[in-house]
């Protein structure tokens, strides 16, 4: 019961709550487990409401229709997500999928209560419309890039998000999947990263990615 008071104590909406809603908030919030690569979202699971990531990491994905996948954001401890906002981009022709990266622990309040607080809560509403403000512009970046970046120009981006993610230099990924995350095939990747490697902007080992040096444009 205290993990659950400490993690919705760190929501940048909680002292705005009333005495009742904290409560109903309390009562009706659970955590919920979810294993390496388990689907925590998408367009064929029910829309949880409020989540809270108690211990591991999400990973929101955007699927296009033609099987091309590209890495919208991660969600890490004691982040949080309206994962109920996300099921408003399903009139979009792109599925989004919330994905457990590692072994994850969730604190999940239900949409129906969440909705319900936010009717009668304009911080809790402007925080909801904040949080999908933010999502559909990761969604708007990741366009962007598959649409006007070179190949070399969106794996530097990645690579440069996920060191500063993991604050380490190094990264553990492999070819194939630097290529799903990116929407790009794994010979276009594999021959980029070599030609990177040769004009000493990374080093590459087995499974890792280290960044050497930053490009003056990125």
């Amino acid at each position: 019961m205290k993990e659950k008071e400490i993690l919705l104590k760190k929501l940048s909406i909680w002292d705005n709550l009333s005495e009742n809603d904290k409560d109903i908030i309390f009562k009706n919030s659970y955590f919920k487990n979810f294993s390496a690569k388990e689907i925590v979202h998408s367009s064929f699971k029910s829309c949880f409401g409020l989540i809270i990531v108690k211990s591991g990491i999400l990973k929101a994905i955007l699927n296009s229709k033609d099987g091309k996948t590209a890495t919208l954001f991660r969600i890490k401890n004691n982040d949080y997500c309206v994962i109920s906002m996300s099921c408003a981009l399903s009139t979009i022709n792109f599925d989004i999928e919330i994905m457990a990266e590692q072994d994850t622990t969730l604190l999940i309040l239900p949409m129906d209560i969440f909705n319900k607080i936010s009717q009668n809560n304009i911080y809790v509403e402007n925080f909801a419309y904040k949080k999908i403000a933010e999502r559909l512009s990761n969604v708007i970046s990741a366009l962007e890039q598959i649409s006007f970046m070179s190949l070399e120009e969106r794996i530097e981006k990645y690579i440069i998000d996920e060191t500063l993610f993991y604050n380490n230099d190094t990264i553990s990924i492999t070819h194939d999947e630097l290529a799903q995350n990116i929407s790009s095939s794994r010979e276009g990747v594999s021959r980029t990263l070599k030609q990177m490697q040769k004009n000493g902007i990374i080093s590459l080992s087995r499974g890792k990615i280290t960044l050497l040096k930053k490009s003056k444009d990125l």
